[in-house]
C-alpha cells in the first residue's frame, strides 16, 4: 500500500525487508559504501525514552565509531514502521497460522468425504481380488467380473459394508473455504488494503462502506505518518530526496 522513491544505489528489497519485518532501519554514511540503509539494534534512551543510538553489525563495512555505534540525530537517523518500532510479521504470522489450520481441516474433510468400503475376508487371495476389483471400478471400467470368493459362502451376499455413507452431512469444505476468504478479508482490512467484507454478503449502504474504509485505514495511517517522519529526518541529515506515498487513493 506504500510506494517509495529511494536512491538508485539502495537495494529496494533489503530496505523493505528491514522496515516491514524488523520494524525499523537506520541510515548511515559509510566511508566505503556512502549513504546507505542498514539493519541495526537499538540502544540507550533520550529524555523522551526513545532510542539514543544504534549498533550496526556488518562485516563489510567500517564501523561508525570504531564499534558499530551510531548516535541518532548526530550521525544516523531512524526510519521506523510504527511508533513502538515493531514490524508487521506478527500480523502476518497470526493470519498465516489460522489459514494453515483451516487448510489442514479442508484437506482432512475432503479426504474424509470419499466413499469408503470395508471388505471382510479371511482369505488372502480374496483380499487381493477385492483390491483388484475396486481398482478397476475406480479406473472407469463399466463392468468387472469377479469370482465367487467375494461372496459369503452361506448367504451369497457380497462381504462388504460402507464405512462412510453420510457424506453430505459431513461435508464442510465450502464453509472452510468461506472461512479462508474471511481470513484474507480481515488481513486486508488490518493492513489498509481496500476490500469488501466477505462476512456481509447482503447489500451494504454508503455509511457502512465508509466505516469499513476508516477501519482499514487506521493502521496504515499510523505507519504512513511514522515512516514520513523518519524519511523527513533522513533527508535533512544526508541531503537526500526520499519520498513515500500511498499507492492508492482510498478516498478516506
Amino acid at each position: 500500500m506504500l510506494e517509495f522513491d529511494l536512491p538508485k544505489e539502495w537495494d529496494y528489497n533489503y530496505f523493505k525487508y528491514c522496515l516491514f519485518c524488523y520494524g525499523y532501519l537506520c541510515v548511515i554514511d559509510s566511508p566505503k559504501f556512502g549513504v546507505i540503509p542498514q539493519h541495526c539494534t537499538l540502544g540507550g534512551y533520550n529524555v523522551f525514552y526513545r532510542p539514543a543510538w544504534t549498533i550496526v553489525a556488518n562485516p563489510l563495512m567500517t564501523a561508525g565509531n570504531g564499534n558499530g555505534k551510531y548516535n541518532i540525530g548526530v550521525n544516523t537517523e531512524l526510519i521506523a514502521l510504527q511508533p513502538d518500532y515493531s514490524g508487521i510479521l506478527d500480523i502476518c504470522m497470526l493470519h498465516a497460522d489460522r489459514l494453515a489450520l483451516i487448510h489442514e481441516a479442508l484437506i482432512m474433510n475432503l479426504q474424509n468425504s470419499k466413499l469408503a468400503y470395508l471388505f471382510l475376508t479371511d482369505n488372502k487371495n480374496a483380499a487381493e481380488l477385492f483390491k483388484t476389483v475396486i481398482d478397476e471400478i475406480q479406473g472407469g471400467k463399466i463392468a468387472v467380473a469377479a469370482g465367487g470368493r467375494l461372496a459369503h459362502p452361506k448367504t451369497g451376499e457380497l462381504r462388504y459394508q460402507f464405512i462412510n455413507n453420510n457424506i453430505k452431512n459431513n461435508f464442510i469444505a465450502l464453509e472452510l473455504l468461506d472461512a479462508m476468504r474471511v481470513e484474507f478479508s480481515n488481513f486486508d482490512s488490518k493492513l489498509g488494503i481496500p476490500n469488501v467484507s466477505y462476512e456481509k454478503k447482503e447489500r451494504i449502504n454508503t455509511a457502512e462502506a465508509n466505516m469499513s474504509k476508516f477501519e482499514s485505514e487506521t493502521l496504515l495511517d499510523t505507519i504512513f505518518e511514522t515512516i514520513s517522519l523518519g524519511v523527513e529526518k533522513v533527508n535533512a541529515m544526508f541531503g537526500l530526496s526520499i519520498t513515500v506515498k500511498k499507492r492508492y487513493d482510498t478516498g478516506v
